[in-house]
This record gives C-alpha cells, structure tokens and sequence, in this order.
C-alpha cells in the first residue's frame, strides 16, 4: 500500500486539534487513496482508520452530533469511525436534505407537502435541527423513523449545515431544499425528467413563487457583475417564458438538485460564505467544470424566503468575496434573456437584486 506524508494544513486540522481535544497526537503519514491511518504517539490501546469514504464523527453526550469533513474539524467530546454512505440496490433515489432554524410551523408545513408531493419518488428526507429553540427537536421526536433527524445544538451557517447533512445522504440526487417551502405537485419528477434526460446538467433548479403568487425566483441573471432574480415580483406566475427550462448561470440553493457525487466531488458549498451566494458560488464552479445550470420552469414551489434568523447579517462581506472570485469571469446575461423573452413579455417588475 502507499504512503504519503500529511500536509500542513491536514495535520493542522487532524493531528492538532485532536491533539487539543483528546490527547491523541497523530503520525504524518496517511496510507492510500482516500485512506488515513491515526496513530496515536502514547501508549494507547487500539488503532483507528478511515477506510476509503469513511469520514469521522463527533458525538456530544446528550446526541448532538459534528462532523470532520474532508479535513475540517468541528469541536466535540467522542469520537468514533462512521461508515461510509453506501447507495443499496433498491436505495433512495433522492435525498432531500432541509436545514431548518426555528419556525417549526414552516418545518411541519414543508415535509407535509414534501411527503405528500413526492410519493412518485422514492426519496429519503434528511432534516437537520440547527440551533432551534422551538420544539423542533421534540417534533423530530414525534416524527421519528420518517426522516433522518441531525441535531446541532449551536447554529451554522446554510453552507455548513448542508454540507454536514450531505454525509449522511444515500440517495443518488441530493436535493438541498429550504424549511420556508411549499412543494407543488410533480415539482420532483419534473427535476429529476432534466437531470436525467438532458445532457451535461449538473444543477437543476426550481420556479420559486410567493405565497401571494408573485413570482420569487425563475433563475438567476447577471446585471452590471450583479446577481439578479429575473421576473422577481411579477404578478403573471404562469407566463409562458416562465414555463420554460433554460440554462442559468445560476439558480438558488431554496430548492436545488444535484447529483449527490458532483457535490462531493466540488467539496460542497463554500463554507466562507454565510448565509448568502453559497449557492450561487457552487453554480458558477460547476458551470466553470463544463456542467450545465438549468432552470426548470415546470417544477413550482411556494417560497416564503428569508425567514431564517440572521439570514442577511453578511451580505456584504458574502458580496465582496464573491465579487473578488467571480467579478472578472461572469456574463452579464439578463437584458439578453429579457430580449429573448420579449415576445411574450408583460412584466410589472422584472428583476429583484440577490443583496
């Protein structure tokens, strides 16, 4: 078997803080792909390694549960090695995965629509409880066996609380869907009909309305460098060039599908962001990878957007990374779409800025 030696930064992230949190000092050596052999440099009965997609997981005492992704490291007070997510014969096709903070009645509302909308497809849901104070966890209690139920008793940010989630998935689409929506009918098949009948697509993504019937979201555009949801606010829900699917530079991560292998292979979202352009972040680089971003008109949910606490507390310095990473290399496309579009056009109000 090879052997090569740890990078600062995995020692950093593996041996040190292990070091801090459990005495445990580990080699430098970590043994072939995908493989990390921790030895501890005391005496200490046993040896523990990750076999090839195994990643290690944290336990607090009362069940609350973080997670070492790739090399990252989030403080706990056990350890132990956990499986690897295997994908059975006969498996989940989708899995849905819904951070939820707080607002337990849009919890109870969305998987309600979600277990209703979705008998078609054979879907697991993965609900992580991310710092609720609400009773959700008692909820998740009454629920349980119904969904597979994270707990984490100090609040992450959205690409975090995905990307923690995402370990736990089997399904071969990861669906990464909001807690303040409503799923229409056939909003799951008509994803799954573009991703699995459409070459190249990497990324589909949903029509977004309010629950006024306005229009919250149909694909997101690019106006002088700056992120746009096109048609945002318009009163005719149900126009024509709504009902198309169309490539997007980007959609929004609300109601996102992704294969759950693309996510993994691209680290998931960008954890520097928080709470805002995550998503948008996660389009452009599989766009960049020569996948396609599409929007399909024809699965509809209501979105009540921006119910989570703290939702816009770093849209500035989400905006100034962003724009450091992408200003120079994305299209200004949305008077384009709206020329297109322009024969069957009527517009109230045609464009709302991301932030």
């Amino acid at each position: 078997m090879s052997e090569r030696i740890l990078t600062d930064a995995e020692l950093i992230a593996i041996g040190g803080r292990m070091n801090k949190t459990l005495g445990l000092p580990v080699t430098q050596r970590c043994f072939g792909k995908g493989q990390i052999t921790l030895r501890s440099e005391k005496e200490r009965p046993g040896e523990r390694t990750l076999r090839p997609g195994e990643m290690l997981q944290w336990k607090t005492v009362d069940g609350v549960e973080y997670f070492l992704k790739n090399v990252q490291w989030f403080r706990a007070m056990e350890f132990f090695i956990l499986p690897p997510a295997e994908l059975k014969p006969g498996g989940p096709t989708v899995s849905i995965i819904i951070p939820a903070c707080d607002n337990l009645y849009l919890t109870r509302q969305c998987l309600e629509s979600v277990w209703r909308q979705t008998r078609d497809v054979d879907c697991e849901v993965i609900l992580i409880n991310n710092g609720s104070t609400d009773g959700t966890k008692a909820f998740l209690e009454e629920i349980k066996g119904r969904v597979v139920a994270l707990h984490v008793e100090q609040r992450v940010p959205f690409a975090k609380a995905n990307d923690m989630a995402a370990h736990f998935a089997k399904g071969d689409y990861l669906v990464l869907l909001n807690n303040d929506t409503i799923a229409h009918p056939g909003w799951l098949t008509e994803m799954l009909k573009v991703a699995r009948g459409q070459e190249g697509v990497g990324i589909v993504g949903s029509r977004l309305v309010y629950p006024s019937g306005r229009v919250q979201h149909a694909g997101i555009a690019f106006r002088e460098k700056w992120p746009t949801h096109i048609y945002c606010q318009s009163t005719d829900a149900h126009a024509p060039y709504l009902l198309r699917t169309r490539e997007m530079q980007a959609v929004t991560g609300a109601c996102m599908l992704i294969p759950r292998r693309l996510f993994g292979q691209f680290g998931g979202f960008d954890e520097a962001f928080k709470n805002g352009y995550e998503d948008i972040d996660l389009c452009l680089r599989v766009r960049e990878a020569g996948y396609r971003v599409i929007c399909c008109g024809r699965s509809v949910l209501t979105h009540y957007e921006g119910r989570t606490p703290g939702r816009h507390d770093h849209d500035a310095k989400n905006h100034a990374l962003f724009m450091g990473r992408w200003a120079h290399r994305i299209q200004d496309d949305y008077e384009d779409i709206l020329a297109a579009d322009s024969s069957d056009l009527v517009l109230e109000s045609s464009c709302t800025r991301i932030a």
